[in-house]
């Protein structure tokens, strides 16, 4: 009896056919149903078959090996084009996710100006569109087609962006303030304006982030200032950290960042208050000043330091206007007898080496000018020596043609050069007696 379940639309043959879990269901099929069937419609299945199409076994009445062996290469050729294109069409799934999934990290790139990360994501999303486009080629389906405009589209328009941010990451903060204050005449330079203005704000916090990690890397210097009793240099340095601080909040710098700023700010101002106290000797305001207890203890020494911290420091501040090389060298020993007694008095002797360091920089910069002055002096010499003696020799020539006048000329002006020279040497004393013997020559026409 011919069965009424388990028929399924075979897309090899394009017609219904029952399906068999095995070989044996199938020819079990027709050795029992073959003759019905024949009676009913003329012709009966004589053979089974595995359908790679559907995974099953179906039954036929060609009894053909050779044609079933034909049909079974077709059917094999057709499944793997299908499961190509399945598989490309996933493919393309697949790669146009991954270019979606570059756009934020590209701008995300941008917005932290690094161009060169982006552009390294730019490229690897055209390797997917590309990989996109050749696997179009054998798939004309319009489903992946749609993938690949999209595709397409999403690409473009991110490397249009990128394109014109590289251009503008290339601009100063003042050329980026001038493209977005000049007048806009269409919707392109607007946008541009927009693009301009992104740029110029992430500028802005690049240039505040660097300030803040300078302000915070050199904080050591202004507790070293406190201890010199450089108390004016320590002021500068907290004017400006809070001016940084006011930079950050200003930009929308991230708030951690600031916090970390404003305690340090916070923290320098009681020590500044408590130098300002201990300059005045004012123990009394240096306990108000929010320190602990440890940190009193340590201000309160300044107060025995600050009077002898603050001539040494006038001292050395007065070296660049001493001009007498002795007295120079005599003031450097006497800033050198106040560092020793300071060192002593505090028994510490790395505290107050800055001043020895300030002290040697300065006797360099004096030597090294003295130096380049003597050589510029030297030099000067040489050219007037050289100037004269062409000048003696034009008086030769002057004199063998009898024209004394200008040999008088000539020696005149040799004379006044000759007092133009600062030091006189063998080669100023030679030139000297050349001069004399022709005051002789002169003397006797």
């Amino acid at each position: 009896m011919k069965p009424t379940k388990n028929h399924v639309y075979c897309q090899s043959c394009h017609k219904s056919k029952i399906q068999f879990d095995t070989k044996k269901k199938a020819d079990s099929f027709i050795k029992y149903n073959a003759d019905e069937i024949y009676e009913t419609s003329g012709h009966a299945p004589v053979r089974s078959y595995y359908c790679v199409t559907c995974c099953c076994w179906h039954v036929t009445s060609n009894p053909s090996q050779e044609v079933g062996e034909r049909l079974d290469r077709r059917d094999r050729k057709s499944l793997k084009t299908i499961i190509d294109l399945e598989s490309a069409e996933q493919l393309m799934q697949d790669y146009l996710t991954k270019i979606r999934q570059l756009v934020k990290p590209i701008e995300k790139d941008i917005k932290n100006n690094k161009i060169d990360d982006a552009w390294e994501k730019m490229h690897e999303m055209r390797r997917y569109r590309n990989a996109m486009r050749r696997l179009s080629v054998n798939s004309l389906s319009a489903k992946a087609t749609r993938k690949l405009n999209e595709a397409t589209e999403v690409y473009d328009s991110t490397n249009i962006y990128l394109k014109q941010e590289t251009v503008l990451a290339k601009f100063s903060y003042e050329e980026l303030q001038e493209i977005i204050k000049r007048p806009h005449k269409n919707k392109y330079e607007q946008h541009i304006a927009t693009l301009a203005e992104n740029s110029a704000k992430r500028l802005e916090l690049e240039m505040a982030k660097e300030k803040a990690k300078l302000v915070i890397e050199n904080n050591p210097l202004f507790h070293k200032h406190l201890n010199l009793g450089q108390i004016e240099d320590a002021e500068k340095m907290q004017n400006h950290a809070l001016s940084v601080l006011r930079l950050l909040i200003k930009v929308g710098y991230k708030q951690s960042g600031i916090d970390k700023v404003k305690a340090m700010c916070e923290n320098n101002a009681k020590w500044l208050a408590a130098a300002m106290a201990a300059k005045q000797g004012d123990e009394a305001a240096l306990l108000q000043c929010g320190l602990s207890a440890n940190d009193v203890q340590k201000a309160q020494k300044w107060i025995e330091d600050y009077v002898t911290l603050s001539e040494l420091n006038d001292r050395i501040a007065g070296l660049g206007s001493i001009k007498d090389s002795k007295e120079f060298t005599e003031a450097v020993e006497q800033c050198r007898s106040i560092i020793k007694e300071l060192q002593h008095s505090s028994g510490n002797t790395n505290r107050f080496k800055e001043f020895n360091i300030k002290l040697n920089k300065l006797q360099k910069e004096r030597k090294d000018a003295i130096t380049a002055a003597e050589a510029e002096q030297r030099k000067m010499q040489k050219t007037i020596l050289l100037e004269i003696i062409g000048k003696i020799e034009t008086m030769e020539s002057a004199y063998s043609c009898g024209d004394v006048s200008a040999c008088k000329q000539r020696y005149g002006e040799c004379k006044n050069l000759f007092t133009k020279l600062n030091s006189h040497d063998d080669d100023a004393h030679i030139v000297e007696m050349y001069i004399e013997s022709w005051h002789e020559r002169l003397k006797a026409v």
